[in-house]
């Protein structure tokens, strides 16, 4: 895993001009949905900054703005737009890690803007990196992630996400 990282950096560091990809988690989960009048399904995808992502060492909280997309087969019932997320670290042993968190949403559809919260319980593996040179560097977190959130949405509207996710650390190049 390190020599991949290190080839990846080596290659954005040779590249030009100057460049930062900023630490992110991305999520992408089956949703199952249900308003007062129908039900059906949908694939939600979140990419966003994310605290725990930046640090290479543990951290207890995790702090995260981002974009999430919401896709029905149908597209009917598509939505998107951004959010801010709070997670708590519950438990931790060596490089595995279980969140339990909240987040806020603010999506629009084609007819109206929609306020969402959600809670996600989540369990992850992860390793910290930090390699940095004159040409550039990583530092941050990687990991991989299981997740569920359940979700209550204006109009009446209950989801509930199953899905994975990853997180990447900060990359840089001069």
């Amino acid at each position: 895993m390190r020599s991949l990282l290190l080839l990846l950096v080596a290659g954005i560091a040779h590249a030009s001009p100057p460049a930062i990809l900023p630490p992110v988690e991305i999520g992408v989960g089956k949703a199952a949905i249900a308003t007062a009048h129908d039900s059906y399904t949908a694939t939600e995808i979140t990419v966003g900054l994310s605290w725990a992502s930046l640090v290479p060492y543990s951290t207890a909280v995790d702090i995260g703005l981002g974009w999430l997309g919401s896709y029905s087969a149908d597209n009917m019932h598509d939505a998107s737009g951004v959010y801010a997320s709070f997670a708590m670290r519950c438990a931790e042993r060596s490089h595995v890690r279980a969140w339990f968190g909240v987040r806020g949403e603010l999506l629009y559809t084609e007819e109206r803007g929609v306020l969402g919260l959600a809670a996600r319980g989540s369990l992850e593996l992860w390793r910290g990196v930090e390699w940095f040179d004159q040409g550039g560097g990583v530092g941050g977190s990687l990991g991989l992630t299981v997740f569920v959130d359940a979700i209550v949405r204006e109009g009446q509207t209950r989801a509930v996400v199953a899905g994975i996710g990853g997180r990447l650390p900060m990359f840089a190049a001069k």
